[in-house]
């Protein structure tokens, strides 16, 4: 019954990390569009075919973890839109607490 915004939380947190890109890296930032469109391909792989466009995804992502914040980043130039987020425990803990239920994400 999770919407599909909240299936692509869960395996990011069962994953462990925010693109293929960071692995073995820090977990806190990414580009707000590359997110929504991991998302986007993730909910299609689903089924999902009513999305959320992005400010309606980052609303219910800020609700499934509130501690996210959204900050402009980089050179001065070129300062994109990134999440930034607590770190992953924190963003496990979050989940948990929205959910109701503790879960084994090992």
């Amino acid at each position: 019954s999770m919407s599909s915004v909240q299936k692509f939380w869960l395996d990011k947190l069962h994953e462990g990390f925010l693109d293929e890109y960071s692995i073995g890296e820090d977990w806190e930032s990414i580009k707000t569009k590359d997110l929504f469109d991991q998302y986007k391909e993730h909910a299609k792989s689903i089924g999902d075919r009513y999305l959320p466009n992005a400010t309606q995804f980052g609303k219910e992502l800020s609700n499934i973890c509130p501690d996210r914040e959204k900050k402009r980043m980089g050179a001065p130039q070129q300062r994109d839109w990134h999440y930034v987020f607590p770190d992953l425990e924190t963003c496990r803990k979050a989940f948990e607490a929205f959910i109701g239920q503790e879960i084994d994400w090992e």
